[in-house]
């Protein structure tokens, strides 16, 4: 397990657990049932997609059922280990082959071919049945013995061959006869079925429809081979599907790199399994798309990310400090070490980021740095969102800062009359909680007229306020 181990555990298995040092210099769980190698390559692959793990684990480990057409169910039945695990977390019920016969509902029997937890002599039985939506519902269904796919493919009608072009549990034979024989209907499903072999893989390649070549370069089997011929195709999309695609090989990667076309090499840079060396070369590309995607970057070195903190691109700035994987990619000490040396437009998002630690948190809100006094200049390097994330974080009483920096605040605050509301409700907070001087009331009055003209009647209200001793 790698350094989230901590976390995965906690939110798999529902308590912490305490992490130790392995020969490898790699922080791991010591609990052996955590270390079972089928159950942690699905784990794994879950939570590359996107997955909660809190919601993995609560399917894995029974604790919680889903419907058939969850999309974590779809995902279980990409792989062998997954499908006994989608079998046994549906919400429906199973049937026997009798309690089916007594079924006269078209709509019912296609539901009950189509659930994971079928068993495979029930979906022989449908399979003989004459309606075509039930026949197709068999023909995809991962739990429908070899011979009955092979029935159907002979029986038809086409509408039944596609949907066996869809079952990534489809004998590899069969699949190959129908990427030879169906190329230019069947093509588009074949790609997407994580059940295709080389050789239908190969196949595709061919194709004259591009959404075919891209869904290829997207499939998690493609070979080195066909990868490479991939990486060379006219269509841009094609690339771009390869560079973002979590199998593709380094060495495709790297002739990615060098791709004419900017969207391709944003691809790259925002896998995450493209090298480092790499990495660091992309963080100085002058197209903004590029690095913007970098700093979405699952696993990216902290020396990128702190340079991207610091990039001349706001909307860069930004996604670096809401990327949900950074605070847990990196220690805590490394996090601190970010906080206390970065300017405030890095640890503004890091506040209203939602996977940042509490306790981290706590520690840029308690920071030293963030007490001072903060020249003008710093502010106008933020930008709306975070100059208007800071005025409620200090509005709320969850950041202190000096008076003289709170004018500031609300100075540039008057740059975006759009969300007068806003200064008005921070300009209240500001007179109330601090002591002012009529002077200070007055420039904070002036700093409204001077930016704002005073044309509405919501504007005047404002003025009215805020000149009140």
């Amino acid at each position: 397990m790698s350094l989230n181990s901590k976390i995965t555990c906690e939110r798999l298995w529902g308590f912490e657990c305490e992490l130790v040092l392995s020969e490898d210099s790699n922080y791991v769980c010591p609990e052996e049932d955590h270390h079972d190698p089928e159950l942690h390559r699905l784990v794994t692959l879950a939570i590359d997609d996107g997955f909660d793990p809190g919601l993995i684990g609560d399917v894995l480990h029974g604790r919680k059922r889903l419907e058939p057409g969850h999309d974590f169910i779809k995902f279980l039945s990409y792989t062998p280990e997954g499908r006994k695990y989608a079998a046994h977390s549906v919400n429906v019920p199973t049937y026997s082959v009798e309690q089916v016969k007594y079924i006269s509902s078209n709509y019912k029997l296609t539901e009950v071919a189509s659930a994971p937890n079928t068993a495979p002599e029930t979906l022989e039985y449908l399979a003989t049945l004459g309606s075509v939506s039930v026949r197709i519902a068999v023909a995809k269904n991962f739990n429908t013995p070899a011979d009955s796919l092979r029935r159907l493919y002979r029986e038809g009608p086409f509408e039944v061959i596609l949907g066996i072009a869809q079952n990534i549990a489809a004998p590899p034979d069969l699949l190959n006869t129908i990427a030879k024989r169906h190329l230019a209907a069947a093509g588009k499903y074949l790609a997407t079925n994580k059940g295709s072999n080389s050789e239908v893989l190969t196949l595709l390649v061919e194709a004259v429809d591009p959404y075919t070549r891209i869904q290829v370069a997207a499939n998690s089997i493609a070979d080195e081979e066909t990868q490479l011929q991939l990486a060379e195709d006219p269509d841009w999309r094609v690339r771009y599907a390869l560079g973002r695609s979590k199998s593709v090989s380094q060495n495709v990667l790297s002739r990615l790199f060098h791709d004419d076309r900017e969207a391709v090499r944003s691809a790259v840079a925002y896998n995450s399994g493209t090298p480092v060396e790499i990495l660091e070369q992309l963080a100085t590309e002058e197209a903004y798309v590029v690095r913007y995607r970098l700093a979405q970057n699952s696993k990216l070195p902290l020396s990128i990310f702190i340079r991207l903190l610091n990039d001349t691109d706001q909307a860069v700035r930004r996604v670096s400090t809401t990327n949900p994987y950074s605070p847990f990619f990196y220690g805590e000490s490394e996090m601190r070490k970010v906080v206390e040396e970065q300017p405030h437009y890095s640890w503004v998002n890091l506040l209203s980021n939602s996977e940042v630690p509490e306790d981290l948190k706590s520690h840029i809100r308690d920071n030293a740095y963030l007490q001072r006094d903060i020249a003008l200049n710093e502010y106008m390097a933020m930008d709306r969102k975070n100059l208007f994330l800071l005025a409620d974080l200090v509005a709320d009483g969850m950041l202190n800062m000096p008076f003289e920096s709170q004018l500031h605040v609300v100075q540039q605050l008057c740059h975006h009359p759009k969300d007068s509301d806003r200064l008005e409700e921070f300009a209240f907070h500001v007179l109330r909680e601090n002591d002012f001087s009529q002077e200070i009331r007055v420039r904070i009055r002036s700093m409204i007229t001077n930016n704002f003209k005073g044309e509405s009647t919501r504007i005047q209200a404002i003025l009215r306020h805020t000149v009140a001793a």
